[in-house]
């Protein structure tokens, strides 16, 4: 019954340490290219920044995150190869009155030289770009392995609780009645 429920916990603990390991992987893996601040512009117009960078097909994804304090914001991040074919594009808004960080990965090289990346925003914004290489990008299957097994232990426990309490309803019904009856 001990080793039952032991087993439970260990894979509760597993489960839940997987999944919050998986994000903090994709937060805090790879190194550093470039982290920038681009204060606004003062001219109210829908701006872009560009960014270049010298990629090959070898190299691990990148991850870029962007941030901003102006909440109700969208941002667009594309990605062009030296031929200028687009090979990554994603655009991610937020809610009005937060603070917001996206999340653009795993933006994957397709061949080698400059790639450009434009980073575009529907109004003219202060905001932070962060580009990482060699960022652990964590498929989606690794998080629901994780939740899994979190919950494989949530089971294991509750039988393990089920079965510890027939077995003391058994050893309370088949007691002899104690206090001269």
């Amino acid at each position: 019954m001990r080793k039952l429920t032991l087993i439970g916990v260990l894979f509760v603990v597993a489960g839940f340490g997987g999944g919050m390991g998986s994000f903090a992987a994709l937060a805090w893996s790879g190194e550093t290219m470039v982290e920038s601040e681009w204060p606004p512009k003062k001219d109210g117009q829908p701006r872009i920044e560009a960014l270049e960078f010298d990629l090959t097909p070898d190299m691990n994804p990148l991850a870029m995150t962007v941030s901003t304090e102006d909440g109700g914001a969208r941002a667009t991040v594309t990605v062009r190869d030296p031929a200028g074919e687009v090979v990554f594009e994603d655009s991610q808004s937020s809610d009005p009155g937060s603070t917001v960080a996206w999340f653009f990965a795993p933006i994957e090289a397709s061949s080698a030289g400059k790639h450009r990346f434009d980073v575009a925003f529907n109004r003219d914004i202060d905001a932070a770009v962060n580009v990482r290489k060699n960022a652990m990008v964590i498929h989606v299957g690794w998080i629901f392995a994780a939740l899994g097994a979190m919950f494989v232990g949530f089971g294991i426990l509750f039988v393990a609780s089920i079965r510890h309490a027939t077995k003391t309803m058994r050893e309370l019904r088949n007691a002899p009645l104690r206090g001269g009856e």
